[in-house]
């Protein structure tokens, strides 16, 4: 559940965390970094409930605004909307004392201000898709790159709350960068559909890595451009000539090897 403030005291902020860089570190595979001495202070005195050890602090365009993603809800099955509530009803409450927290421990928040919460919670991963090609970690960590690539990324497997809601897996490629194909987009038996984003087709590991805005978008724009062309040829989507694919999303600017 993220969450956007106003009205902080920016240099303030950033002065704190910069001299605590130093103390930014790793440890059983949970990120202590910014402000993780805060919340320590803020947990030694119970004003911190939340199975966290470090606040996710972004800076917003105007120079007093930030972005907070530091909320995790965990067991949550978003097929089903009873749990999709007692997410949403848990995600605010979180929001709501990590805000408290900023305002009575961080320098630079004390006059904060609470912008807005989310519209609602975001889900990193759900279902998938038995696509024409299922996406591996191999595929990533090798840096593999399929002739029918539709995009290239170099965004590292990054799996949040796995073991627990603090731990982070964070595995880099070996290579530059790889490739996701346009098989992984098309479900099996199933005719005039391509999938685009968090459901393509990958396992849960793989899919640490794509989900991620960029990527995202990236299917998107293939997606269109191959239903395009489907569409002028009266070829279904799973048969179109992928090199055309290509070569038309490099027209528009996509970057492909």
């Amino acid at each position: 559940m993220f969450f956007h403030i106003s009205n902080v005291d920016s240099d303030k902020l950033e002065a704190d965390i910069t001299a605590n860089l130093d103390n930014f570190y790793r440890k059983d595979g949970v990120n202590y970094r910014s402000l993780h001495w805060r919340v320590a202070e803020a947990k030694a005195n119970r004003d911190w409930t939340l199975d966290r050890v470090s606040i996710g602090i972004f800076r917003k365009p105007q120079k007093d605004e930030w972005c907070v993603n530091t909320s995790r809800i965990m067991g949550v099955n978003s097929t089903d909307s009873r749990s999709l509530t007692d997410a949403e009803i848990e995600g605010r409450r979180q929001a709501d004392e990590i805000f408290r927290f900023l305002k009575k421990y961080v320098p630079g928040c004390e006059d904060a201000r609470l912008n807005a919460t989310a519209s609602y919670v975001g889900i990193r991963e759900s279902r998938h898709i038995k696509g024409e090609y299922r996406l591996t970690a191999e595929d990533l960590l090798v840096a593999k790159v399929p002739e029918d690539s539709v995009f290239i990324a170099a965004n590292s497997v990054d799996v949040h709350g796995r073991f627990g809601p603090k731990s982070n897996e964070y595995v880099p490629i070996n290579g530059q960068y790889y490739g996701v194909p346009f098989r992984s987009l098309i479900p099996q038996k199933t005719d005039g559909l391509l999938v685009a984003g968090r459901c393509l087709s990958a396992d849960s590991t793989a899919a640490g890595a794509v989900r991620v805005m960029p990527p995202c978008m990236a299917m998107g724009q293939a997606a269109g451009v191959a239903a395009a062309i489907a569409s002028k040829s009266g070829t279904s989507l799973r048969k179109i000539d992928t090199k055309i694919l290509r070569s038309e999303l490099r027209k528009d600017g996509v970057y492909l090897p």
